[in-house]
């Protein structure tokens, strides 16, 4: 609480959201679970509050937490889950959704370093410079048979996306 704000202050009004400093507030972060080839979506994009002291390991048992109903996710744990950055920005929004998301993803080379990066666990995820709306994708280990008869009813095209 500063002198500015009032004693009996919300935290979360104007005025003592705009004192704090965003890595007390939160951050969005959003991702997109894939499986391990890339090729196929698992769900559609969601995102996680996360703060600036917060490391890439962190945010895998986020996804966790927010997946656990999820039968893809099932029997896999965090520490399965890897996380991957693109090179240029992978925004989804209403102007990229009109393009095909099996032609982005068929476009990332996990063996080229300048398209697409995996992050390691002890990063800070204040430390990625992701701009407002970009997307990391959440890749899923090797599928089991199992996953791979899940996996279509829970891959979702462009259209799913709002």
């Amino acid at each position: 609480m500063t002198s500015l704000q009032p004693a009996n202050c919300c935290s979360r009004c104007s005025c003592c959201t705009r004192l704090k400093p965003p890595s007390i507030m939160g951050t969005k972060t959003w991702l997109l679970p894939v499986d391990h080839t890339f090729q196929t979506t698992i769900g559609s994009r969601f995102s996680v509050l996360t703060s600036g002291e917060e490391d890439v390991e962190t945010l895998r048992e986020k996804v966790m937490e927010k997946k656990q109903n999820n039968p893809a996710f099932t029997y896999v744990s965090a520490s399965d889950l890897s996380v991957w950055k693109t090179k240029g920005e992978l925004v989804i929004n209403k102007v990229t959704i009109k393009e095909s998301l099996a032609d982005i993803l068929s476009g990332i080379d996990v063996h080229n370093k300048d398209t697409i990066e995996e992050l390691d666990e002890d990063e800070q995820v204040a430390d990625l410079e992701l701009s407002e709306g970009q997307i990391l994708l959440i890749r899923l280990p090797g599928a089991s048979p199992l996953l791979l008869a899940l996996a279509p009813a829970f891959s979702h095209g462009p259209q799913s996306f709002r």
